[in-house]
């Protein structure tokens, strides 16, 4: 089957520029001539469709943007653009052209595709190509894409500073957002639909030296299309002049609800009228006179004050140093101190009162009641003198109107009297033992008539008396200490302090010593006890015989020393006070008591001094038959204690009247040779005859004890 090709309605001959290799194929080597409709022809009559053949030449289209701003930049709604597609070299051959984009209902068949004012429709690609003929044409160009944009661009306007220099500028800065290019810059002061002061190609920036309220706009194309005008910027030109903000009064720290005032002053400005402004974060309505004042300060006035003075609308100083407000929300309390709280006799103590910060206060004095109209008021440091006793208070004040500090603590000021205070101590003991009930008394030297209240100072002395007594019922060891008393006079005159007197309570309860001269009592004589207690201040003896818990033997207030001649167990003890403090009971004594008839057994007359001797003792109160023998020096006594007396009467009768009556014979002979006190003391043995026998021995027992040597 073979296949026959057409080109528009007749058949193609096969030659060296067209040819077929195969059946239903034909190449072909192109030139211009070729262009057409082609189609082929089968031998069984089937046919395809026809396909049109065009021949690109080798110029080449280029499509511009007329203005010519940057490819792919912004194009605002409104303006005026062109299209235009040129055909490298294709200056000698007549053109048409043909323009793509998807909506464009009407391409232009013209080199230039002019929108006279463009929308967001116009967005997208846009590409051109020229056609020599029906069948000949370039390729399609490079695809410009417009970007339009419904709003309407803002111009915006910016500067280095706002304020000119003396003899300075400022520099200003317009662009144009969203960024996109060909503005040019118009530029304005004062009023916006006034002239442009100039228009610029630049990136839009230009220095001013004069004061005014600057805009600035964009513009481009042809008729020009303008932005939005830029929100207006306020330059203000300096003047030499220099702003102070001072502040009245002047202090370094300000307190809620007092009053001040800034003031704004300017340096050589006194020819021209001014007009003030003022800056502080939060000055919801800055005055425009030279002087700010708060009526009740705040914490939200703390902080940085300026100020400048201004000489029309454009012109001013620049803005003043800052002047620092610090405000306190707590009302400041006055503080009152004294050198002494007791005024001398004749004399007078410094009071001061002081506020802290001290600027500018005025001190005001009150005696008595705080209501009370002030004593007076001091511009110094706030010392005063006073020589009345009371309660003193201060507070400060500064301002008009015044504004008071918090009132001070009060000071209780005392005056004192000539009268002189002494403590005394009933019973005045050196040591006091606990459990003992003591009284200090504070008496007034000359001061009997008047009516005196008493004040009494001990470091734990939880409520001190007010009587002129202080009375311990029972002493304890937080007793001990120095204890000082005054009179007072009235509520603000007393006495000074009195000599401190010191008490020592000791916890120990003290304890009797009892001694004894003999634990043996002589016949016929005693033995003496001492009792004492040490210290030893005060104290009554107690005597006790038998059980310590008998009722005593008697009270003694002598230095405790008792002669006894009954024999027993004895015991003392102390007691002091009213009630009676007792001390504990001394250790027992037991005394012996040795009482008889004594019978001298050897020699059978009168001994002298420093000889040997021996006696028998009749102990009535013994039944016992043991024998006892006691040794004196130089002389010795044998008792013999018997259990029945009768037994001893009939022999001891014979025995006294012989010895009686040798003893008298004796005694006769030697008065002779004896001296004068010798022979006295002999003379006493002869009286012996004319005793009983119980006075006998009796005698006889002192004569012998006076010889013996002890």
């Amino acid at each position: 089957m073979t296949a026959t090709f057409f080109k528009d309605g007749s058949p193609i001959e096969m030659d060296r520029t067209h040819w077929s290799s195969r059946t239903g194929e034909m190449k072909i080597r192109v030139s211009v001539s070729d262009v057409g409709w082609y189609k082929c022809k089968f031998d069984d009559g089937t046919e395809s469709a026809e396909r049109e053949l065009r021949v690109k030449v080798s110029n080449r289209a280029t499509l511009t943007l007329q203005p010519i701003w940057t490819p792919h930049s912004w194009i605002f709604s409104g303006e005026t653009i062109t299209l235009r597609c040129e055909i490298q070299k294709g200056r000698d051959n007549k053109w048409t052209y043909e323009w793509t984009k998807d909506n464009l209902n009407t391409p232009p068949t013209s080199n230039e595709y002019r929108i006279i004012s463009a929308t967001e429709a116009h967005n997208g690609e846009h590409r051109c190509k020229g056609r020599r003929d029906s069948y000949s044409s370039t390729e399609w160009s490079d695809a410009i894409t417009l970007t339009v944009s419904s709003n309407r661009p803002k111009a915006e306007l910016r500067a280095d500073d706002r304020d000119i220099p003396v003899g300075g500028s400022v520099t200003l800065t317009c662009s144009v957002n969203p960024s996109s290019s060909g503005w040019k810059y118009f530029w304005y002061r004062g009023e916006k639909t006034s002239e442009p002061l100039t228009t610029q190609l630049s990136a839009g920036r230009r220095s001013v030296s004069h004061g005014g309220v600057y805009w600035c706009r964009g513009g481009r194309g042809e008729p020009v299309y303008y932005t939005e005008y830029s929100d207006p910027i306020t330059i203000n030109k300096n003047v030499h002049n220099k702003a102070v903000v001072t502040l009245r009064p002047n202090w370094s720290e300000i307190y809620r609800g007092e009053r001040i005032t800034l003031r704004c002053e300017i340096q050589g400005g006194g020819d021209n009228k001014w007009t003030y402004e003022w800056t502080k974060d939060n000055l919801n309505t800055p005055p425009t006179s030279n002087e700010y004042r708060i009526i009740s300060a705040t914490e939200a006035h703390s902080g940085e004050h300026r100020c400048k003075g201004r000489r029309d609308s454009y012109s001013s100083t620049e803005w003043s140093d800052a002047i620092k407000l610090t405000v306190s929300s707590n009302r400041p309390k006055a503080e009152l101190r004294a050198d002494d709280r007791d005024i001398p006799v004749g004399g007078s103590v410094t009071l001061t009162c002081s506020v802290n910060p001290s600027a500018g206060w005025k001190h005001f004095w009150y005696r008595g009641e705080k209501t009370s109209e002030p004593l007076t008021t001091q511009l110094s440091a706030g010392r005063r003198s006073v020589s009345h006793g009371g309660v003193y208070w201060c507070r400060g004040g500064r301002g008009e109107p015044v504004y008071y500090t918090e009132y001070s603590d009060p000071i209780t000021i005392n005056k004192n009297v000539h009268n002189k205070a002494v403590v005394t101590l009933q019973p005045n003991w050196s040591e006091i033992y606990r459990g003992e009930r003591i009284t200090l008394r504070c008496e007034i030297q000359r001061g009997r008539d008047n009516k005196w209240t008493y004040e009494w100072t001990k470091d734990n002395l939880n409520t001190p008396p007010t009587s002129n007594e202080y009375r311990i019922i029972s002493a304890t060891n937080a007793h001990s200490g120095e204890y000082r008393c005054k009179g007072r006079r009235d509520s603000y005159s007393s006495t000074w302090w009195s000599d401190a007197i010191k008490l020592t309570v000791s916890s120990n309860r003290p304890k009797a010593e009892l001694r004894a001269d003999d634990r043996d009592i002589p016949v016929g004589g005693s033995v003496t006890l001492t009792c004492s207690v040490n210290p030893s201040a005060g104290w009554k003896y107690f005597w006790y015989r038998g059980e310590k818990t008998s009722e005593p033997l008697t009270t003694q207030l002598s230095a405790g020393r008792r002669s006894v001649s009954e024999e027993g167990v004895y015991w003392c003890r102390g007691g002091r006070g009213e009630p009676v403090y007792y001390t504990e009971y001394s250790d027992s004594i037991t005394i012996s008591k040795n009482d008889g008839d004594m019978i001298l057994l050897s020699p059978a007359r009168p001994v002298t001094e420093g000889e040997s001797c021996q006696s028998q003792m009749k102990d009535s109160t013994s039944v016992n038959t043991q024998d006892k023998s006691q040794h004196r020096a130089g002389c010795q006594f044998r008792i013999h204690a018997l259990s029945d007396q009768s037994s001893l009467r009939a022999p001891t009768q014979i025995v006294w009247t012989t010895r009686m009556i040798i003893t008298l014979l004796f005694s006769m002979v030697i008065f002779v040779s004896m001296k004068q006190s010798e022979a006295v003391k002999k003379l006493n043995m002869v009286m012996f005859v004319s005793m009983t026998q119980s006075e006998a021995v009796k005698k006889l027992n002192m004569v012998n004890k006076k010889i013996c040597i002890n």
